[in-house]
């Protein structure tokens, strides 16, 4: 049982946005809660960093995603893209 409990607690994938550089600290904090606001479950089936990267485009990165299906993983990126793009957050 208590090996059980930690397994389900690494399972959980992590998911990482690196927005663009040239994303201001108000359009970060906007997006992230524009995402949290939207897409609620995205936080409960992953870990969710926001970071500003180094490029001038938005990257995702996956961790321990093995048991996520590649097709989740593009939805899931899709959407965040969709969500920033209409909104134009960065």
């Amino acid at each position: 049982m208590k090996t059980d409990m930690i397994n389900r607690r690494i399972a959980k994938p992590i998911f990482i946005f690196r927005f663009p550089n040239t994303t201001g600290q108000y359009e970060l904090d906007n997006a992230v809660e524009h995402i949290k606001a939207t897409n609620p479950k995205l936080l409960e089936d992953y870990h969710v960093i926001y970071v500003r990267g180094k490029n001038t485009d938005l990257e995702f990165e996956c961790y321990n995603a093995n048991s996520i299906p590649i097709e989740e993983q593009k939805r899931t990126k899709g959407l965040i893209i969709d969500i920033i793009s209409n909104n134009k957050l960065t």
